[in-house]
């Protein structure tokens, strides 16, 4: 036998060899830094995103305060109704002092314990100078009263613990004093007649006793 003939023996395989030093220590650090920068790119972008409503459009941005979106309010003048100077009947008249009564009643109370001119005292069936008094006349009395001082109230006297006479219709001016004479000076400023303007003090209870001052 002759001798074995062997392969030809083939070169080792060469490897690859990751050098080692600052070179690859650099790349790694790149990757981290873009890594770094991708997320902030990506959170950026969703913030911007979060500042936009669903349609797409811009936000409204913040609401204004109330001041600048409240409607201005506007004011409605208060309707009145005017009263007549005569009625037709008595039973209109009587109506319309029975109503002048309640809707005067609380300022008339407010003005219990001190002193205020009293301007007209009429009842029904007074005579004064051959004229007697029906509701119509005494109606179209406290309207001439109140013409010249449309602040004049009118009351009833039954309410009243001032007045002897329980069924008077009284009108009175709301200016108020501490003492029956100033009240007295007053109707003397205003250039009416000594029986037809004078001092009076309203109470609710008790007697008529000093609660009027006559002038002279």
């Amino acid at each position: 036998m002759g001798a074995p003939v062997w392969p030809p023996l083939s070169p080792p395989p060469v490897r690859a060899v990751r050098p080692r030093g600052p070179s690859w220590a650099l790349t790694g650090g790149l990757a981290t830094v873009v890594a770094v920068l991708v997320v902030i790119v990506f959170a950026l972008a969703a913030q911007d995103g979060s500042t936009r409503n669903t349609a797409g459009t811009p936000s409204a941005g913040p609401t204004p305060p109330a001041w600048q979106t409240t409607a201005p309010v506007t004011t409605v003048p208060p309707t009145t109704t005017t009263q007549p100077d005569v009625f037709t009947s008595d039973a209109l008249a009587r109506q319309a002092l029975d109503q002048r009564v309640a809707r005067d009643r609380a300022s008339v109370n407010a003005l219990v314990g001190v002193w205020i001119p009293q301007l007209s005292s009429k009842k029904y069936g007074l005579v004064v100078n051959s004229a007697t008094f029906g509701y119509q006349e005494i109606w179209a009395d406290y309207r001439a009263v109140q013409r010249r001082y449309p602040e004049a109230l009118l009351l009833w006297s039954g309410e009243f613990a001032s007045y002897d006479g329980k069924d008077f219709w009284v009108t009175v001016v709301p200016r108020t004093f501490s003492e029956g004479a100033e009240a007295n000076s007053w109707c003397d400023a205003q250039g009416i007649g000594k029986d037809d303007c004078y001092a009076k003090k309203l109470l609710l209870t008790g007697t008529s006793a000093g609660t009027t001052v006559l002038r002279k």
